[in-house]
């Protein structure tokens, strides 16, 4: 299996027609999956620190959607940003996989490899395309 940071973030960036092609293919092979919480959309408030003094200040809500599965016996959670139900439940799929069901994702490891290639190939075009363009902003710490 690829490293679980990798395959999460490919989760999150994938186009959703794979990903809900992968959750079709994990809820087979995983076999007893019962959705514990259906998804939901959720508000939750975004916080950040401010760089020159170090405070803590409210950026705004941030909307999101989130999911609970059970398997084997176990609660797995899945959120995704914006209201994105099927990404939320794939989410907790693959957190199942990863916790009790790796070789599920050793088997798919072509499929992953596929959009991962994708992605890639769209992050070149975009930044050839925006390459021109390009603005680089610098920090400046206060003492």
């Amino acid at each position: 299996m690829k490293d679980s940071e990798e395959i999460r973030w490919l989760f999150l960036e994938a186009s959703p027609s794979a990903v809900n092609e992968w959750t079709k293919k994990m809820w087979v092979k995983m076999g007893d999956i019962q959705v514990f919480k259906d998804p939901t959309r959720t508000l939750c408030m975004a916080v950040a620190e401010e760089s020159a003094a170090g405070e803590l200040f409210c950026v705004g809500e941030i909307l999101f959607s989130e999911c609970e599965v059970l398997y084997r016996g176990r609660k797995f959670s899945g959120r995704a940003l914006f209201d994105d139900s099927p990404r939320a439940l794939a989410l907790a799929l693959l957190e199942a996989a990863i916790t009790l069901a790796p070789n599920v994702l050793n088997e798919m490891a072509e499929e992953f490899e596929m959009e991962k290639q994708r992605l890639e190939e769209v992050r070149q075009k975009t930044s050839r395309a925006l390459g021109s363009t390009r603005v680089t902003f610098e920090t400046m710490n206060l003492t």
